[in-house]
């Protein structure tokens, strides 16, 4: 466990992990080993680039824009004085931003990167490490949990919803927002008016993936969002939302522009019905009561 600004977390965590770090417990005689070495990879990766991860992928509009959009949709769903869990939470931005906007809401973070939750722990009053396929918290205790942009480091996320379902009190939500595998085609029109702003002389944001070191494991990639859903319905939840977000806003979002980028805003919706599809895809979905 992380320090924070409280010390509450002995309310929600189990004694028996909340009384020591978390360890990922491979059997190396074993198949187990093949099974988690996935795990152990991109938790190397996450440690590698917790120190500029913000830098990398919280500097641009739309980025900003993502982040709030799912926000929004967090702040909307939650009762007053709630308590919230994020999941693999990186550095705590959704959970820094949340606070911003409801600072009558209790929240929790985890993650399984010293790295990350080093960054964290300043953000998120209380952080525990810990992996989503064995979360150290009691059972019912969680109002709302929610997770960006993780779900597509895992190959099994039966195993994650289920583990959500126990920590979820009856008629509590879980709020996902994960890059789609039905993601943007090479629209003529939007390419043609990329190329016309670029030819404008509007800047471009630098390109940093140089500063990336590792490789992420074969497990990480777009996730298709039926996947989810159904996922979500054979553990027992119930879906409410399932759409795909952000298309010609994406489309623009290596455009260092304010017009470029309310432009893209304007014409998500359009884009979104044409090609039912999106860069990203929410999915709101509730605990059997």
């Amino acid at each position: 466990m992380i320090a924070g600004n409280n010390s509450s977390h002995i309310d929600y965590c189990t004694e028996r992990l909340s009384s020591r770090p978390f360890v990922i417990e491979i059997d190396i005689t074993t198949n187990q080993t093949i099974d988690k070495s996935w795990k152990l990879q991109d938790l190397e990766l996450e440690d590698a680039i917790a120190d500029i991860y913000d830098k990398l992928y919280h500097t641009t509009r739309f980025s900003d824009y993502m982040y709030r959009s799912f926000v929004s949709l967090i702040s909307e769903t939650t009762q007053t004085g709630e308590t919230v869990l994020e999941l693999a939470c990186g550095t705590a931005t959704i959970t820094q931003m949340l606070q911003q906007s409801r600072s009558d809401l209790k929240c929790h973070c985890m993650d399984l990167s010293e790295g990350m939750l080093r960054i964290a722990s300043k953000r998120c009053p209380d952080c525990t490490r810990s992996d989503m396929e064995n979360l150290p918290y009691h059972d019912n205790v969680f109002g709302t949990v929610v997770v960006h942009s993780a779900l597509h480091h895992f190959p099994n996320l039966d195993k994650i919803f289920f583990e959500v379902k126990r920590v979820l009190q009856k008629g509590g939500h879980v709020i996902i927002q994960e890059p789609n595998k039905k993601t943007l085609q090479k629209v003529l029109s939007l390419r043609v008016l990329n190329f016309v702003a670029q030819s404008l002389g509007i800047k471009r944001y630098p390109d940093l993936s140089y500063l990336e070191t590792g490789q992420p494991s074969e497990h990480h990639g777009l996730l298709d969002m039926e996947k989810v859903v159904d996922s979500l319905a054979k553990t027992g939840f119930e879906i409410t939302k399932a759409d795909p977000v952000f298309y010609s806003s994406a489309y623009f979002r290596q455009l260092d522009s304010r017009v470029t980028h309310e432009a893209g805003k304007l014409a998500d919706r359009f884009y979104i019905r044409k090609f039912h599809g999106g860069y990203m895809f929410h999915v709101l979905a509730t605990s059997p009561v």
